[in-house]
């Protein structure tokens, strides 16, 4: 009998079970006494008897594993004699002498083999070796309802956990051989061997880790990696270190060129907007409605305005007023004031502009503050001040109302009707009709215009001589007019230019500008800009929107500009102008319900609106960072507008970082900016363009890359002086497309800019209609590196603004005598170009402290234009501007005629100055234009110096031309073969004189004759002044003649039908091309081609010295005091060879006269001696 026993070492009771058998000879097993089992072991115990019930000793006793198979069966299991599993037991073993045998084994499924001398071998399957419940373990699959755990949890194989699994500990192999990629939908996580960090893999087999450093990763407390770290896609940091990302603040980045927009209503002090569908805005986002803010409080242009306070001292009262500048001398009303000796009409002894405040003489006791009551007001005598410009004696009527708009979109009401009746017709370009041969011009360089009709022109105003128009290129191009000596004729200067008469035979067209000036009293630091409304004829009411003034300035000059302004703001109307204030925008983060037709905002409504226009916006985004910097009184730091991948970012309301942002903050822009209303920074901006910013596009005349600041602003930047301080703006392209619309708008009123830098930025206006791409004011060191400003109308049209305006406000109260401006000093342009136009210094009329001073200009360019590169119009400026400098300057593509000026000082007059200009290296307009255009007074413009300026015509007498230079020790090479060292010949040649002679000649007609005179190393001139006309029958030659030039070898015929530039002869044409002489008889030959080009330049010297030698008509040698000229006149080209002899030089010739000493007379030899 066998009898057997399973102990457990949490239960110590015996229990006993009777397994009879017979067998021959019978087996008996008798159940024994269970055993505690130790540790992850269980133990086995069990005795074996005989048939006789006698214990068997020796018995063999064999364990397997499930599932076992044979006999003897297999596999076999381990077997351990302690629980630990340590120490392993022979298997099989053997039963004591009393019968007894045991085993620790893992815990599972086993089958006991019993064997032995005398007995039949018996086979138990299916014996359960049970887990210690301290310590569980399974080799299958666990299902249960629930499973609680105090220790810790092994498992060999996998497990799924749906819930939760919570563990204080979950302890992991490591793995020396990572597994293999994760079943569907699943991560296998994993540690290693090789570094003891945790890994996972996902179903497609790619390892990501180790997932974190030695010490962990984490959120919220401070990580140091110690290796390099791979980032594949981007990331955005919401700062301090190293930029404060604005995606990380609630921006967003809508379809380019603008976002999306919707409509929507919202109830007055409530949050909730409704929307007609989901608009694509994220909670966190930022939202305007248009008109959901209160309404606004700004006063109406031309209005009276609130007094705060007076005070009188020796009869001399001082007003304070709120944001209102009253003028030196203007004539104001005072009224409301309960002391009733304030009330009146004043006439203002100073004016201050930054402290509002203005002095009146009053007979007054001594009072500070005065007693005045609550309801005092001051309004202008003349709220507005008007003048017409360019055009005079018109008679049309224009109607102006002026709408003010605040810094949070609120409209003031219309001023009342401003009323010019004087008006030219039609504003902008006003053409008249040249008379033929109504041109002339004196030696002394006064030119007059006569008109086939009235052409009401007012002096000081540019006039437009249209190129090609006339049929002389020599009075063609833009000049200042000087004189009206009759309503058909205006006069101008040209110095330096041929004398005259009756020329522009073809007539031709002269244009002047026409414009209409108001002015008003200024206003201040709630004003963002002015709308301007207009309509035609005595009474009219069909206002339409047309313009735009910029800042603070109280005033505006309308050009006529075509267009209109259809792209102003949606509040802004296009029509009738509002009668009251309107309310301003509601600008608010989404705080939840976005992707919805129901947002919950941050801020509540002030006014309740219904279908309101609803836009993205991320000025308080920026706003937010500012705050995050520390405010206003913060360090500063970088604000960094990721890539938008082709979208752009709305900027809805105006973006002013001058109240709540630090100095010294960096703008790093790589994404494009939708500015639909001003961007407006704090002074120290430094605001970059990176790449991506550039939205793909190449810009031109870019030194590289440049991020794109687009959109419909007015203007799209603004600065005003204070805050235009050590700012520098780096790889940016403005884009302005509206009439009216600025680029760049620094506010001139105070005159402080200072130290503001402008690197590789493009500023242009595509519109065809005229805008304003860069208008600085500002007081000194102004830069300007590769830089290109362009107004595409003006490629097109003359009489839109140039595209670089440097100027002032002109408001009433802002400058003048009490309290002047000033343009800017120490300004530099490097690598520019200006397209469409020039720079203008303007100082609009108005009385300045200083002018335009230390002007600079290197490699800049003239491209498409039709206006000089520099205009200077200051009428009025207390000692004048100073030091232009010109290096290496040009144009290139002129479209203004021959006598454009590449600088006009014709504005500089009345008490106006302007001292030392130099020019250098510079080119002019089609090969030949003057230098300087100049008024009336010479003097007005001193110390003009030029050089090497090559074919450039003069245009200012008074210059003088310091081609020499000193080099020290240093050595000069000259490499151009062809000029060498030259002493340039007369860059255009004199006219040729013209008369008939023979039978034959050129077809009929009538005929203008020019020539291009040679140097005797094969350089040209300019073509020369025609000849006067001469009309032949086709029977008929013209004999030509002309002086020579000194150095001039040879002459090329140019004729054709114009009174200026014509057609020349090509080398082919010898009779014609390069001939000697002084006269040419144009016989009619058959051969004469005249279609080659006139040159563009010119470089024939009349002295040279080059690598074969010196060319000079004569030459002077210099010795003991006195001079020895060597020259002659020749009849044919020679060559004389010296021979090689030291000393006396001998002649070898021949004498065919002699002096006969016998008769003391003269004659052949021979015939008179005796």
């Amino acid at each position: 009998m066998i009898r057997s026993k399973i102990a457990s070492r949490f239960k110590r009771a015996k229990t006993m079970s009777f397994l009879w058998a017979l067998a021959a000879p019978a087996l008996h097993v008798w159940p024994g006494a269970i055993g505690p089992a130790h540790a992850q072991g269980s133990r086995k115990d069990d005795i074996v008897f005989n048939s006789r019930g006698i214990p068997l000793a020796g018995a063999t006793v064999r364990v397997c594993t499930m599932p076992a198979s044979g006999q003897p069966c297999t596999p076999l299991a381990l077997i351990y004699s302690d629980a630990a599993l340590t120490q392993a037991l022979a298997n099989p073993t053997a039963t004591d002498g009393l019968g007894n045998y045991f085993f620790y084994a893992a815990p599972g499924k086993y089958e006991i083999e019993i064997s032995g001398p005398s007995i039949t071998t018996k086979q138990i399957p299916n014996v359960i070796l049970p887990n210690d419940p301290a310590s569980p373990t399974f080799s299958g699959g666990i299902s249960a309802f629930s499973l609680n755990l105090s220790g810790n949890l092994t498992v060999n194989g996998s497990t799924t956990v749906v819930g939760n699994l919570a563990s204080g500990t979950l302890s992991m192999t490591n793995q020396a051989t990572p597994p293999g990629a994760a079943g569907a939908g699943t991560v296998n996580v994993y540690t290693k061997t090789a570094d003891k960090r945790l890994y996972y893999k996902d179903d497609t087999g790619t390892e990501i880790g180790p997932i974190a450093a030695a010490s962990g990763a984490q959120t919220n407390a401070v990580n140091t990696f110690t290796a390099n770290q791979n980032f594949d896609s981007g990331m955005h940091v919401k700062g301090p270190d190293p930029y404060y990302d604005v995606t990380r603040f609630g921006s967003y980045q809508g379809s380019y060129p603008t976002a999306p927009t919707t409509t929507g209503s919202i109830t007055s002090g409530q949050t909730t907007l409704t929307t007609p569908s989901a608009f694509d805005v994220a909670n966190g986002q930022y939202v305007t409605v248009y008109g959901a803010g209160p309404t606004a409080t700004i006063y109406t242009p031309g209005a009276a305005v609130p007094v705060s306070s007076m005070s009188v001292a020796s009869n001399v009262a001082t007003v304070n007023v709120n944001e209102w500048a009253a003028g030196f001398g203007q004539s104001v009303i005072i009224a409301g004031s309960t002391d009733t000796a304030f009330n009146g009409t004043f006439t203002t002894n100073t004016g201050n502009a930054n402290a509002f405040s203005f002095t009146i003489n009053v007979t007054h006791a001594n009072c500070n503050p005065c007693t005045i009551g609550s309801s005092t007001t001051v309004v202008a005598a003349t709220p507005f001040i008007t003048s017409v410009q360019g055009v005079l004696n018109g008679t049309t009527t224009w109607q102006y109302k002026i709408v003010a708009e605040d810094m949070f979109g609120g409209l003031s009401a219309a001023s009342a009707p401003i009323t010019i009746s004087t008006g030219a017709s039609t504003l902008g370009a006003n053409s008249v009709t040249i008379a033929a041969n109504g041109c002339s011009r004196t030696a002394a360089g006064l030119t007059t215009i006569t008109t086939t009709a009235a052409h009401n022109f007012q002096i000081g105003v540019p006039v437009l001589i249209v190129a090609g128009s006339t049929g002389d290129q020599s009075f063609e191009g833009q000049a200042i007019i000087n004189t009206t000596p009759s309503s058909t004729t205006f006069t101008f200067f040209q110095y330096g230019a041929p004398a005259k008469t009756s020329s522009c035979s073809l007539g031709g067209t002269a244009k002047v500008v026409a414009k209409n000036i108001i002015r008003w009293n200024q206003r201040f630091a709630s004003i963002i800009g002015h709308w301007i409304y207009r309509c035609s004829g005595t009474g009219c009411t069909n206002y339409t929107l047309i313009g735009h003034s910029d800042g603070v300035d109280g005033a505006f000059i309308d050009y006529g500009l075509a267009g209109g302004l259809p792209n102003a703001p949606g509040y802004v109307p296009q029509g009738t102008p509002p009668a009251s204030p309107t309310n301003e925008w509601l600008s608010a983060k989404v705080n939840s319900g976005g992707g919805t037709t129901t947002l919950t905002l941050s801020a509540a409504a002030s006014s309740t609106v219904s279908a309101a226009t609803v836009l993205h916006d991320n000025t308080p985004v920026v706003l937010a960072i500012c705050a995050a910097m520390g405010g206003s009184s913060g360090v500063g730091g970088t604000i960094y507008w990721p890539d938008t991948f082709g979208a752009v970012y709305p900027v809805t309301t105006n973006l002013d970082m001058r109240p709540a942002c630090p100095q010294s903050i960096k703008i790093l822009q790589a994404g494009r900016i939708s500015a639909l209303a001003p961007i407006i920074p704090k002074r120290q901006i430094d605001w970059e363009g990176a790449p991506q910013g550039a939205g793909g596009l190449p810009v031109g005349f870019a030194a590289k890359y440049q991020a794109q600041i687009l959109g419909n602003a007015y203007p799209l930047i603004y600065q005003t002086g204070g805050d235009a301080v050590n700012s520098t703006f780096e790889n940016l392209s403005l884009q302005v497309a509206r009439s009216y619309q600025g680029g760049y708008y620094q506010d001139g009123t105070w005159s402080e800019g200072t130290n503001v830098t402008f690197r590789n930025v493009s500023v242009a206006c595509s519109t065809p209609n005229g805008c304003f791409p860069m208008r600085p004011g500002g007081q000194f060191f102004y830069l300007y590196d590769t830089v290109f400003f362009s107004n595409g109308a003006a490629n097109a049209q003359w009489g839109v603004p140039e595209p670089f305006i440097q100027t002032i406000s002109f408001g009433i109260g802002n400058g003048g005598t009490g309290s002047p401006q000033s343009l800017v000093s120490d300004i530099e342009f490097r690598y520019a170009v200006f397209s469409g136009g020039g720079v203008l210094f303007d100082s609009q009329g108005q009385q300045l402290g200083t002018g335009a001073n230390s002007i600079k200009c290197v490699h800049c360019l003239l491209e498409n234009s039709i206006t000089p590169l520099f205009r200077f119009n200051l009428p009025n400026i207390n000692g004048g501007g100073s030091a232009l400098d010109l290096e290496y300057s040009s144009f290139a593509d002129s479209a203004g005629g021959g006598a454009m000026p590449l600088v006009d000082f014709a504005g500089v007059v009345n008490n106006s100055t302007f001292s030392g200009v130099r020019i250098f290296g510079a080119s002019c307009a089609n090969g030949g234009g003057p230098l300087f255009a100049m008024g009336a007074d010479l003097t007005r413009v001193t110390s003009v110096s030029t050089s090497q300026t090559g074919p450039c015509g003069g245009g200012a007498p008074q210059a003088v031309n310091p081609d020499v230079g000193g080099f020290g020790n240093q050595q000069v090479s000259v490499n151009n073969a062809s000029t060498g060292i030259a002493y340039l010949m007369q860059a255009v040649p004199n006219a040729p004189t013209v008369a008939i002679s023979g039978a034959s000649g050129p077809p009929a007609g009538t005929y203008f004759y020019n020539f291009i005179a040679y140097d005797v190393n094969g350089n040209g001139t300019l073509q020369s002044l025609p000849s006067a006309a001469i009309t032949v029958n086709g029977s008929q030659g013209v004999q030509l003649n002309w002086t020579l030039l000194p150095g001039q070898v040879a002459t090329t015929i140019c004729r054709g039908t114009n009174n200026g530039t014509n057609l020349c002869a090509t080398p082919s044409d010898f009779q014609v091309y390069k001939l000697p002489g002084t006269s040419f008889l144009d016989n009619g030959v058959a051969g004469f081609h005249f279609t080659a080009s006139a040159p563009l330049a010119s470089f024939a010297a009349s002295s040279s010295m080059t690598g074969s030698g010196i060319q000079t008509p004569q030459l002077q040698l210099t010795n003991s005091g006195f001079v020895d000229t060597l020259a002659g006149t020749w009849t044919a080209s020679r060559t004389q060879t010296l021979p090689d002899n030291t000393g006396i030089v001998p002649v070898t010739s021949y004498l065919n006269s002699a002096y006969d000493n016998a008769t003391r007379a003269n004659g052949a030899i021979g015939s008179n001696w005796t």
